[in-house]
């Protein structure tokens, strides 16, 4: 479970074709959220009652992207058919990993809010607009983050290295992130990367409290009409 170490998995015994090994992968600094282990107990239950072969592995690491890395690279060794990648800040329904297996695509995942205000709703639709969340369909987007992605094994045989990474851009002079870095990468070696819509809504993403994009749409929203109205409330002051 611990950098280095081999994942404490169970039931490692013959499969079937239903059944599949799953590696879970959380990067971690020295500590995790109760409310995170809550839910990732009660996942890990919900696949074993459907005879999935787990293992759970964390990575201690202040550069994200090695601790994906060496995530990945852990599954490999242990064989897994998917990697799921799971921020510690996160909060998920039981259900998570069964929903995300159920549409059997290469890259699936989900979208959450950003845990700084404004609160905005990460990455972009395929057209680099906004993600839509209310819109159902399960569909290809530009990219998403890595706090909630399963990945099928066998992508990581078509991309190149490194993985993940932080690109520079030196024409903002910024650096990236690796989750954008990964995603291209995917798209670049022939695969979409899929979006899960209604299982985005049921996400919280952690600050002082876990945080929805249901929840902060609507305080978005609201913010921008109390901007407005004190706007107009100040012009008509000037002009009383």
């Amino acid at each position: 479970m611990a950098n280095g170490h081999p994942p404490a998995g169970d039931n490692l015994g013959m499969r079937d074709g239903m059944t599949k090994r799953i590696l879970i992968g959380a990067p971690t600094l020295d500590s995790i959220l109760t409310d995170w282990a809550a839910s990732l107990i009660a996942m890990m239950d919900d696949l074993r009652a459907d005879g999935h072969v787990i293992a759970l592995q964390f990575y201690k690491s202040f550069t994200i992207h090695n601790a994906h890395i060496a995530i990945c690279r852990q599954a490999q060794d242990w064989k897994a058919d998917y990697v799921l990648l799971l921020d510690a800040d996160m909060t998920f329904p039981p259900d998570t990993a069964r929903r995300l297996l159920a549409e059997d695509k290469p890259v699936i995942g989900c979208t959450y809010v950003k845990r700084q205000a404004p609160h905005a709703i990460m990455c972009q639709e395929l057209d680099r607009t906004p993600i839509n969340c209310t819109d159902d369909r399960v569909r290809p987007v530009l990219a998403l983050p890595t706090g909630c992605m399963l990945i099928r094994m066998d992508v990581f045989d078509r991309l190149r290295q490194p993985w993940f990474a932080y690109p520079f851009d030196h024409e903002t002079l910024a650096f990236g992130t690796d989750d954008i870095w990964f995603c291209d990468r995917v798209r670049e070696a022939g695969f979409d990367v899929w979006l899960h819509p209604s299982l985005s809504r049921e996400l919280g993403h952690w600050a002082t409290r876990p945080l929805y994009i249901t929840e902060t749409s609507h305080l978005v929203a609201t913010k921008q009409k109390d901007v407005a109205d004190g706007a107009d409330g100040a012009e008509a002051e000037k002009a009383a």
